[in-house]
């Protein structure tokens, strides 16, 4: 991706194209627009690797002045950023710009832009790209789409999806939306609905595909290839042998049938070492099957050895990553895994210069928390109910703090997000401590103050208690979901690790502030209404 800030001479672009034209480079996509008084041009190019040196010395000469600029980048997820301008302008040029990207990255790409605009997009891509988009999307973005579109474009694109991803896209709609594309369905999709809805979606049963070539064991080699390659399967490469009663006894690869005399049974040269799994399996269980036999598909049977169907790699790799990033998200405020692995073999004085500094550092910092609470000493003997409710507050800020950092922490590994983000995840992070803090309002002031009746007979001194509580509760909430946030995006733009230093941060931040809010608003409001 070629990205330009230039003035609006003539010619200007033209000279542009020629350059990589010139280099070996095919310009597959552009648009461009114009900010702050400056066009900007975006460019999508298949570039030669080694013409990317000849490139940027024609632009330099091409874009002197000192208000221009340039910047090759991969179309990559780091570079996403740079397509939400554009589509925000002109949201129909999303059908020209997701042709060069994968269904995974276009979700990517949309869960960048505002909802407004997203539905604008959906409005103008073609079903088939869409129909893509919806086999990867989360749960929120199969609800936008299935809103934006009309029930029979939504049939359109699910017809067109492989039954294991049609049942989760049905699965994620809402009961009307669902209700309502059912019935425009063919026959044939929602019978295969029905029967992987037996089946809890976190099991092999919920992940596989029964678009599966399954043959009798006097079929034979040549009718099998040709059935194989028909293009009506989604495992194209390997047929599967089962008896009259639907037991499987066997498997014969694409390859091996190339090899043999066409007129052969496949029961002569099909292999009876295979692995299977029940169809109830655990999804965990079916990835730990993959990576220990190294395949990429494992056949799903019932009780009774029936062949159902096959759960790919595919369809269990999100599955591996969500294990992974919970061994990562477990170890929050320790050693990240990867460093675990080298433990052993770690020198004491590596290990010694890796946590000694957050250690000392932190007990430094500590000390702020004890001053803080020594300056408010004649308060909190004049009101001691006061010492009662302040280790709840302040954990109550470091749970919340710790959740914000775990949630922007798996964002940033999946690539959800990045540094550019971070204004709006603050924003969001604000909005929602908010929202938690004042739903706790309630549960807290009641809480407050039947304690604080059984500790002093006054009502009046209760309910002033229980609103001081309450009242910095909202505000230490709101507070520490932000600075949790805060803190990811600190560490990885200090190039920390965001694993090793993320919780004993917050508890040590929030434990400041905490402290400091909880005090100064209860012990305002307590001597203003006492």
């Amino acid at each position: 991706m070629v990205l330009i800030k230039a003035k609006d001479r003539a010619g200007t672009l033209k000279r542009i194209y020629e350059i990589i034209s010139d280099s070996g480079g095919n310009i597959l996509f552009n648009f461009s627009y114009v900010e702050d008084g400056l066009s900007k041009i975006i460019l999508v190019a298949d570039l030669p690797e080694e013409s990317q040196e000849y490139i940027k010395e024609k632009l330099d000469e091409v874009l002197a002045d000192p208000d221009e600029d340039y910047d090759i980048l991969r179309l990559a997820p780091e570079s996403f950023d740079y397509l939400v301008d554009p589509l925000s302008i002109s949201p129909e040029i999303a059908n020209s710009l997701f042709k060069y990207l994968h269904p995974e990255e276009r979700v990517l790409v949309l869960s960048k832009l505002d909802e407004n605009v997203r539905k604008r997009v959906y409005k103008v891509l073609s079903l088939h790209i869409l129909a893509e988009i919806l086999a990867y999307a989360p749960i929120e973005i199969v609800r936008e789409i299935a809103s934006s579109i009309t029930p029979s474009d939504l049939a359109f694109c699910l017809e067109h999806l492989d039954p294991d991803d049609l049942v989760d896209v049905v699965q994620s709609l809402d009961d009307s939306a669902r209700k309502n594309v059912l019935k425009l369905l063919s026959k044939e999709k929602r019978k295969v609905i029905e029967n992987l809805l037996k089946y809890k979606p976190d099991t092999a049963g919920g992940l596989m595909t029964t678009r599966v070539l399954m043959v009798s064991p006097e079929t034979t080699v040549g009718t099998a290839l040709e059935e194989l390659i028909s293009g009506k399967y989604e495992i194209w490469d390997e047929a599967y042998v089962v008896d009259a009663d639907g037991r499987l006894i066997g498997l014969v690869t694409l390859s091996r049938l190339v090899k043999e005399d066409p007129s052969k049974p496949v029961v002569k040269v099909m292999r009876k070492d295979f692995v299977v799994v029940n169809s109830n399996a655990d999804q965990r269980e079916v990835a730990e099957v993959l990576m220990k036999f190294d395949l990429t598909k494992v056949p799903v049977v019932d009780e009774k050895g029936r062949m159902l169907g096959v759960v790919t790699i595919d369809d269990i790799v999100d599955v591996i990553k969500e294990e992974s990033l919970e061994e990562t998200l477990a170890g929050l405020g320790k050693i990240v895994r990867g460093y675990i692995d080298n433990y052993l073999i770690a020198p004491i004085l590596s290990l010694y210069k890796a946590r000694a500094p957050w250690i000392l550092a932190l007990i430094l910092v500590d000390f702020f928390t004890a001053s803080i609470v020594a300056s408010f000493e004649d308060e909190i003997a004049k009101y001691a109910i006061l010492a009662a409710f302040l280790p709840i507050v302040i954990d109550s800020g470091g749970n919340i703090g710790s959740q914000a950092a775990s949630l922007l922490l798996r964002s940033f590994s999946l690539g959800h997000i990045t540094l550019k983000d971070a204004p709006k995840a603050i924003k969001k992070e604000l909005l929602v401590g908010m929202l938690i803090g004042l739903s706790s309002f309630p549960i807290v002031l009641a809480i407050s103050f039947l304690i604080s009746t059984i500790a002093d007979k006054s009502m009046h001194f209760a309910t002033i208690v229980g609103i001081s509580v309450a009242s910095s509760m909202i505000v230490t909430l709101t507070l520490s979901s932000v600075i949790g946030a805060l803190l990811v995006f600190i560490a990885y733009k200090a190039k920390i690790d965001p694993a090793t230093m993320s919780a004993a941060m917050i508890t040590t931040l929030v434990d400041i502030t905490g402290s400091f809010i909880y005090l100064s608003i209860s012990v305002g409001i307590l001597e203003k209404l006492l």
